[in-house]
């Protein structure tokens, strides 16, 4: 604990809200890796003060986590599911999110700084086709779980060492295109009118 509060003094950043959301489905994946001291570690030298988890349906519920997050101070919910994960969004500076298209489309929105997780265990997999574009255009970045670690310490390196915190907010999302969405879509699976 020691070492990560001077880790923690030694950075140049606000307090965060983190929020991770796996939506709907499974993705123990995800919340695994949440679930360890590097990612304890990390959001606290982040300077995390709230950490709220939507872990879904899936079967892992983090508890190494739970006392880590107690014993360094850092308020944590965790929870499966809310009718709306507005507030959520909304709150959070930073959100790691399962590759849904709503989840993302929400957080970019908002210009929230996020990363997108890919879920590789899934069949017909186009999540990775969508996170490329996204992160070509500069809305997001992604990882896949095995990776999510070495990510979060980009980040917070790029924190530190940058005086122009513009990198902190993603580029404007065309909230009134109702065609920019789908046009992403659409360059992604080649759609064509017949």
């Amino acid at each position: 604990v020691t070492k990560m509060r001077e880790i923690s003094n030694s950075l140049r950043l606000q307090m965060f809200n983190l929020f991770v959301t796996v939506g709907t489905t499974d993705f123990d994946d995800l919340i695994e890796v949440c679930d360890t001291s590097d990612f304890v570690e990390l959001i606290f030298s982040l300077r995390v003060k709230q950490l709220v988890m939507q872990i879904g349906r899936g079967k892992f519920e983090p508890r190494f986590l739970t006392k880590a997050c107690a014993d360094v101070g850092i308020s944590l919910e965790v929870f499966r599911f809310k009718s709306n994960l507005d507030y959520e969004v909304r709150e959070a500076d930073l959100i790691l999110s399962h590759c849904g298209a709503g989840s993302i489309l929400e957080a970019i929105t908002l210009r929230k700084m996020l990363i997108v997780v890919i879920n590789e265990s899934l069949q017909d997999n186009h999540q990775i086709e969508l996170s490329n574009a996204l992160v070509a255009g500069g809305f997001c970045s992604s990882a896949i779980p095995r990776t999510l670690i070495t990510k979060l310490r980009e980040f917070i390196e790029k924190l530190q060492t940058t005086s122009d915190k513009a990198f902190q907010e993603a580029p404007t999302f065309p909230i009134n295109d109702s065609f920019a969405f789908p046009k992403i879509a659409e360059s992604l699976f080649n759609f064509q009118d017949d």
